[in-house]
């Protein structure tokens, strides 16, 4: 009855929705009815996504079906994530399958959104890697190859050296620092081995902002970094930026350290990013909230100054807010 009743919905994007909230509770009898509606579906993503849940209960034999409707999703962003949904559910006992899909995803034209495809695929078939790094190389637009190979990087094995020296190389040929700056983050994070190499790149980033936030991401293994960090980041002109990287180390700040980031974040003379920070610092050093208090007191703006006392009244001990 229920099925009757989605067939009779006319919206296609509604009868989807509805379909993808019943498929995993239908009774084993009512999955060929299911079908037949998921086949009347015109949007071609909509459909695959719901035959990968249906193939979940059913015999192997929808596949092939499955990935030639995938193949005849003309827009390539949607056919490489609807390739993506297939190879998260495809059966890993059948070989002809996965090659079927990576025949499917060569043929997308946009060598960006052939990438994430192909890394997806390359999670079960590991000899894919090195075609997905070269793919991501050739990727021409250099904003768009710097968030593929970020998101490369997150999957790429740990096995191979060889396959995170060929995506340091890439990092390395990415010119804008902005975007080269953030490759270097995710390989010192996801490769520490690395980290000699991304160091030695790092050190040439011209902009201090960008060299302090691959600096930062080192710290975790590299804690003799710490100083070149700190002083990095006390060389950052914009002080929004230099804020949001003091931010985040006072969060793994070691004791010893402490002075040195007071001493950057008291030159910082917008007062409400100062305060913010010395609210930080006061959770390790309850004194500074005499600082923070009369920095807030020194706030021109009203509500400025309403907003960083009520952050702050939370953190303060009793004897301050007594007094």
């Amino acid at each position: 009855e229920v099925l009757k009743i989605i067939h009779q919905i006319k919206d296609e994007s509604h009868r989807s929705t509805v379909l993808y909230k019943i498929i995993k509770i239908l009774p084993t009898e009512l999955w060929p009815e299911a079908l037949e509606t998921i086949h009347q579906i015109q949007k071609k993503s909509d459909k695959v996504e719901l035959l990968c849940l249906l193939a979940e209960y059913l015999p192997t034999g929808l596949w092939p079906e499955i990935l030639e409707i995938t193949r005849h999703i003309e827009d390539g962003s949607q056919r490489s994530k609807a390739l993506c949904k297939v190879i998260e559910t495809l059966p890993n006992s059948s070989t002809k399958l996965w090659f079927k899909a990576l025949e499917i995803t060569q043929q997308i034209e946009d060598k960006y959104k052939q990438t994430d495809a192909l890394s997806a695929l390359a999670q079960y078939l590991p000899e894919l890697w090195p075609e997905v790094l070269e793919i991501t190389h050739q990727i021409e637009d250099e904003s768009h190859r710097s968030i593929a190979l970020c998101k490369v990087v997150e999957t790429l094995p740990n096995l191979s050296t060889e396959l995170w020296f060929k995506a340091l190389e890439i990092t390395r040929q990415i010119e804008d620092e902005s975007k080269q700056s953030n490759v270097l983050s995710k390989i010192a994070q996801y490769f520490p081995e690395l980290c000699p190499e991304v160091l030695e790149i790092t050190r040439q980033i011209k902009d201090e902002f960008h060299r302090s936030t691959v600096l930062s991401k080192m710290l975790v293994h590299r804690p003799d970094l710490w100083l070149e960090t700190l002083t990095t980041t006390g060389q950052i002109k914009n002080e929004s930026s230099q804020s949001l990287i003091l931010s985040h180390l006072i969060e793994k700040l070691p004791q010893e350290l402490l002075s040195n980031v007071l001493e950057i974040t008291r030159q910082i003379r917008d007062q409400s990013s100062r305060v913010s920070l010395l609210r930080q610092l006061a959770q390790q050093r309850p004194e500074l909230f005499t600082e923070t208090l009369v920095t807030i007191r020194q706030i021109r703006d009203e509500s400025e100054r309403t907003r960083s006392l009520s952050y702050t009244i939370p953190h303060l001990p009793l004897n301050f807010i007594s007094n």
